[in-house]
C-alpha cells in the first residue's frame, strides 16, 4: 500500500494543482480514516479554501489553537535546540528581533484567528472545530477522545501505544528574556485580543497574562 501511494504521489510532481489528484492520495487507505497535517492550510488564499470546500464537502477541519506568544517562543526554542541557526543575539536587540518575526513567516505570519475566520467564511459547509493547546497539556486523554469523536473515530479502540501526553519535542527551552517577551507581546497584541473574542475558553485569559486589556 505504501509503495503504491508513493508511486501515485510521484506522478503529480511538477504538475499544476489538481484537487482530483490530491483526493486520490487518500484512496490508498480504503475505508480507514485519513487526513493531512499541512501547516500551509493556515494561510492558503480564500478562493482555494472555497474550492476545497466544494470538492471535499465531507472534510473536517481541525485547528489546534495556542497562545501566539507561547507558540512562537516554542518554535524559536525548537530551532535553537535543533541547531537550525537561530541567533540568540536577536533576543537583546528589539528592532532586530521584530524584523526577524516579520521576515520569518512561520513565526510572525501565521494567525489562528484569521485562519479560522477564512475557513468559516469561504467553506461554510465544512465542519470546522478548534481545540486548545492548553487543554491538550492539561487534559490530554479528554482532548484525544474529543478529537477522535469529532473525526468520526472510535476513541475506545486500541490505536497508538503512545500515551496521550507524549511529546517527542519536549526538551529544555531557552529562557525568554524580558526584552523578547515585550517584543512578542507587542507584535501579537491584536492576535491575543482577537483570540479571546473569537475562541473564548482559555484564550480569554491570554491578554491579561501579558498585561493587556
Amino acid at each position: 500500500r505504501d509503495l503504491a501511494f508513493l508511486k501515485y504521489a510521484s506522478t503529480g510532481r511538477g504538475k499544476p494543482r489538481d484537487l482530483d489528484f490530491y483526493g486520490g492520495l487518500f484512496a490508498f487507505k480504503g475505508d480507514l480514516l485519513s487526513g493531512d497535517i499541512t501547516p500551509p492550510y493556515c494561510n492558503i488564499e480564500s478562493h482555494l479554501v472555497s474550492e476545497i470546500g466544494g470538492r471535499f464537502p465531507e472534510t473536517k477541519i481541525l485547528l489546534l489553537v495556542r497562545d501566539p506568544v507561547a507558540r512562537v517562543w516554542s518554535r524559536i526554542c525548537m530551532a535553537h535546540a535543533g541547531g537550525k541557526g537561530f541567533d540568540t543575539a536577536l533576543l537583546s536587540d528589539a528592532a532586530a528581533f521584530h524584523r526577524y518575526l516579520q521576515d520569518t513567516h512561520k513565526l510572525g505570519g501565521l494567525s489562528a484567528t484569521q485562519t479560522y475566520r477564512r475557513w468559516r467564511a469561504h467553506a461554510p459547509n465544512l465542519s470546522v472545530r478548534y481545540f486548545f493547546f492548553d487543554h491538550i497539556v492539561g487534559e490530554p486523554q479528554t482532548v484525544r477522545r474529543d478529537i477522535l469523536e469529532f473525526l468520526g473515530a472510535n476513541p475506545n479502540e486500541t490505536g497508538s501505544r503512545l500515551p496521550p501526553d507524549y511529546n517527542r519535542k519536549a526538551k529544555a527551552k531557552l529562557e525568554m528574556p524580558p526584552l523578547a517577551r515585550a517584543v512578542l507581546v507587542h507584535y501579537f497584541k491584536g492576535e491575543l485580543l482577537a483570540s479571546a473574542e473569537i475562541f473564548g475558553g482559555p484564550a480569554v485569559t491570554w491578554p491579561a497574562a501579558y498585561g493587556l486589556s
